[in-house]
């Protein structure tokens, strides 16, 4: 039993202030707004800090999208207005992930060539740095 849940459990002994502080946001919101928010909130919260990839969002809008026509499809006005508020949270969520992440690259990369340029230039005039 313990192989199954061996990488969870892994995971969670890497980090365990980032899931305390999710943890903590959700009960949070929870108390003082309702589960849609502290759900939605932590969703967002657990796919940037956890630095986890945000087409996982982007997927999840697209399934609540399809369930939200498969309910307009059968009358379901109530359903289809929630899984279309689904939806809107889903993307919104996936496009912030996605920016904070476009944002987080071309930091690194930018302090990346900053210090490559350093190390040319303390490299003695005969010596070649190949990639």
């Amino acid at each position: 039993m313990r192989s199954l849940f061996a990488g969870a459990y892994d995971f969670v002994m890497e980090h365990p202030v980032r899931i305390l502080a999710c943890a903590a946001a959700f009960l949070l919101l929870a108390l003082l707004v309702n589960l849609t928010a502290a759900f939605f909130v932590t969703f967002a919260l657990v796919l940037l800090l956890m630095e986890l990839d945000s087409r996982t969002s982007i997927i999840l809008f697209m399934v609540c999208l399809a369930i939200c026509s498969l309910l307009l499809a059968v009358d379901r006005y109530s359903g289809a207005k929630t899984a279309g508020a689904w939806a809107y949270y889903f993307l919104a969520i996936g496009v912030a992930v996605q920016m904070v992440s476009l944002v987080r690259e071309r930091r690194y990369a930018g302090r990346r060539g900053i210090e490559d340029a350093y190390e040319a230039a303390m490299r003695p005039s005969g010596e070649h740095h190949e990639e």
